[in-house]
């Protein structure tokens, strides 16, 4: 060997061995957790954020085989992709999302990408793994995919209409019901313009077109009742419309839910000639005030006697009114009202008898049900107040306490008796969410 040579190979040894010192550098170093993996899997060199990950010190992770830490459901799966690599004589890499086990028996999910690396002969001469933890990630995607299959249960369960319009006027989702009135099927609708299936000459979808604008440009919720026309013919609807945001509060979309109310319509415009003259509406909320009420129930009780159909009551009394009207005034006291009125008209069916007896106080007569239906629907009236806080935004919320009672055709049908029954029953839930609070 000539003084060239020598020279030539001392200066590629150092060039080698600063090479290899900065890669082991960068490898303690790294933000990301690595290893260098032996052919039969055992660690060879580990680095801080590895450890960190894991829970273990680097000597006790160094005593240990990467099947030792992969959770054991994965643990046969890994080992034949892992002993695949090592007979395939290539550098190709692979990546997976996968669990291993902490030292404290806990799991995390981490993002594995391993490059096998070979030597001057090309035969395997050990893995290099890149493992990032994403285990907030894994489990927050984990968390919304639970909670959209349990909203997209819960509404298309509901026999209410539930639709989604976006900014361009867009049909982005709607349900079965929905799409059940518009004789159609969901995948029939979804992407189509909203115009495209209520024509925009129609005064119904003018009017529609005007509301979702007015929720789209103001941000604020709206109810409302209306004639709609559909493929069936006419029919009276109540519909919610709330604005949808993004993750960073601007509105996308609006969401519709909307119920067919033309029974109670109807038997509204029955009624109206007589309860205009005795003055039987509420005028703050537009219910029944106490004398509407006390005629409807006497009609509904003795239809009810006739048919042989038991009659429940739910009495509500709504929470925390005193304290609105007390520290944002009467004005917000009366929204209050209004809202809670809406609420019942939206959430309870169109055949219920719904009234305001009393500063705070409502009342809602159903008949045909049986005692277990009309806990259902007192559940459901709750349900419907939680659905609208949660459209308010911060809002002060809603809050109701109700009574139920429930008599059966056979014990005799006394409204008076019923209605003092479900008040004393409100009063007692009252004093539970009191002492809850408390």
């Amino acid at each position: 060997m000539s003084a060239t040579d020598g020279t030539e190979r001392r200066r590629a040894d150092d060039e080698l061995r600063e090479s290899e010192a900065r890669f082991r550098a960068a490898f303690d170093q790294s933000a990301i957790g690595m290893a260098q993996v032996a052919v039969d899997g055992r660690w060879m060199h580990v680095n801080d954020r590895l450890c960190e990950i894991l829970g273990y010190a680097r000597d006790e992770l160094l005593a240990m085989k990467f099947a030792d830490i992969t959770s054991p459901d994965t643990v046969e799966s890994d080992l034949d992709t892992f002993r695949s690599y090592q007979t395939a004589g290539s550098g190709q890499a692979y990546r997976v999302e996968k669990r291993y086990v902490r030292k404290d028996g806990s799991l995390v999910w981490v993002d594995l990408t391993s490059s096998p690396v070979l030597d001057e002969k090309g035969d395997l001469a050990y893995f290099v793994d890149v493992i990032e933890d994403i285990d907030d990630r894994v489990k927050a995607e984990q968390a919304l995919r639970t909670s959209e299959a349990r909203y997209r249960a819960l509404v298309e369960a509901v026999r209410d209409i539930v639709f989604v319009i976006d900014r361009e006027d867009r049909i982005e989702f709607v349900n079965e019901a929905a799409a059940a009135w518009l004789q159609a099927s969901p995948e029939e609708l979804i992407g189509k313009r909203r115009v495209d299936v209520f024509p925009p000459a129609d005064e119904w979808s003018r009017h529609q077109a005007g509301s979702l604008r007015r929720v789209l440009e103001t941000g604020e919720p709206l109810l409302l009742e209306h004639p709609a026309r559909f493929p069936g013919g006419m029919r009276w609807q109540a519909t919610s419309l709330a604005p949808l945001r993004d993750g960073d509060g601007r509105i996308v979309g609006v969401l519709g839910i909307g119920r067919d109310i033309t029974e109670r319509k109807q038997a509204e415009q029955r009624h109206l000639g007589e309860l205009e003259q005795l003055a039987h509406a509420d005028a703050l909320t537009g219910l029944l005030n106490r004398r509407g009420f006390d005629l409807l129930s006497e009609q509904a009780v003795a239809q009810a006697a006739r048919a042989g159909q038991g009659v429940g009551v739910i009495y509500g009394d709504m929470d925390g009114l005193k304290t609105t009207n007390d520290e944002l005034g009467h004005a917000a006291g009366d929204q209050a009202l209004r809202d809670m009125a809406t609420v019942l008209r939206v959430t309870l069916r169109s055949a219920d008898v719904i009234a305001r007896v009393g500063g705070d106080e409502f009342v809602v007569l159903a008949v045909g049900e049986d005692e277990a239906s009309i806990n259902l629907l007192a559940e459901r009236l709750q349900e419907g107040i939680a659905v609208f806080n949660a459209a308010r935004d911060g809002l002060r919320p809603l809050a109701m306490s109700c009574g139920v009672a429930w008599r059966s055709p056979a014990e005799g049908v006394k409204i008076e008796v019923v209605l003092e029954e479900a008040d004393l029953a409100m009063y007692r839930e009252k004093a539970r969410r009191a002492m809850g609070r408390g």
